[in-house]
């Protein structure tokens, strides 16, 4: 019997627009891969962090929301935001 993959969290930036993504997939590489292919600019994944970070991560970037409703999942990315995913990722590594 196949052993059933752990959920994770990853954080994806959209490489020089200024966004970053929170999410949660069992296969991290294979979601970005999924993105990267429908995305008009190029992903990079950020952190690949347990499951228990999402809730962080959100909390951190509540106020750093696009305002789109079609884009819920994604974050201004700031020099501020960066700092406040760095402090999410140092504390659940």
């Amino acid at each position: 019997m196949a052993t059933k993959r752990q959920r994770r969290t990853y954080v994806i930036e959209a490489v020089g627009i200024g966004l970053v993504r929170i999410g949660v997939a069992r296969d991290v590489a294979t979601r970005l891969r999924l993105l990267d292919k429908t995305s008009p600019v190029a992903l990079r994944l950020l952190a690949d962090l347990p499951l228990n970070a999402a809730p962080a991560l959100v909390g951190a970037l509540a106020g750093f929301r696009t305002g789109r409703a079609q884009n819920r999942d994604w974050y201004n990315l700031t020099d501020d935001s960066r700092a406040a995913i760095a402090r999410v990722v140092e504390v659940t590594r």
